[in-house]
């Protein structure tokens, strides 16, 4: 990191998925619209609409970005010497911090690219810097009922198992609805699987789909290009 804090927000057209590994700085996660799955160990927690989530340094963790997200980071530099969270968890943010994120977001262009904050927006990224040392993250403790379901799903879904009404429910509160939350973490595990080495043929094969439908849906949900 160059900056002492650094900031951005983009829109996701297709899935993203990052590589579990420590976090080398403290970041803060929100999002504006869409669902972000954050794993810590073998739990996936889902973040929301209008929620935020704090991941400290050296955190273990990976994150899922569902297609049609609006998404903002803030990354902070352990060399920032401020009292900052030291437990990873949802954050609850006040209306001003959230007017806050709304006004960074603004005035910066949606991109696919990392942006570095301008000298506009020093002052914003700071005052915001500033709010996070307030934050009290906390996990299962402060789970609603939808996030819990939502979470639930998503283990049923990795297993295969067939989800309660429930927990269809609970994904429609995200904006999502079942079957694209299926086929988004469905192809998150294809992607993984070719990366390790997987063939085409045959991760199509036990899909029950053809070739070409199963290179379609990695490439257009997942932005992988199956089979370079």
């Amino acid at each position: 990191m160059k900056q002492a804090i650094e900031f951005r927000c983009q829109q996701y057209d297709q899935l993203v998925t990052t590589a579990r590994k420590r976090s080398i700085s403290h970041q803060f996660v929100f999002v504006q619209s869409g669902m972000v799955l954050v794993k810590l160990g073998r739990s996936e927690f889902p973040v929301l609409a209008n929620q935020g989530f704090w991941l400290s340094f050296d955190c273990l963790y990976s994150l899922t970005i569902l297609p049609g997200s609006t998404v903002c980071h803030a990354d902070v530099s352990v060399r920032i010497k401020d009292h900052l969270p030291e437990h990873t968890g949802y954050v609850t943010l006040s209306p001003f911090v959230v007017s806050l994120l709304d006004e960074l977001s603004a005035q910066q262009q949606v991109d696919h690219a990392p942006k570095r904050v301008d000298d506009r927006l020093t002052s914003l990224v700071r005052l915001l810097g500033d709010y996070a040392k307030d934050f009290k993250p906390a996990l299962e403790e402060v789970l609603t009922e939808d996030s819990l379901c939502i979470s639930k799903a998503v283990q049923t879904i990795l297993a295969n198992g067939r989800l309660s009404a429930e927990m269809e429910s609970a994904i429609e509160t995200s904006g999502f609805n079942m079957a694209e939350v299926r086929t988004a973490l469905q192809v998150r595990e294809w992607i993984k699987s070719l990366k390790s080495g997987g063939k085409i043929s045959q991760l199509a094969e036990e899909a029950g789909l053809t070739e070409a439908l199963f290179t379609s849906l990695v490439n257009s949900v997942g932005g992988y290009q199956a089979g370079n």
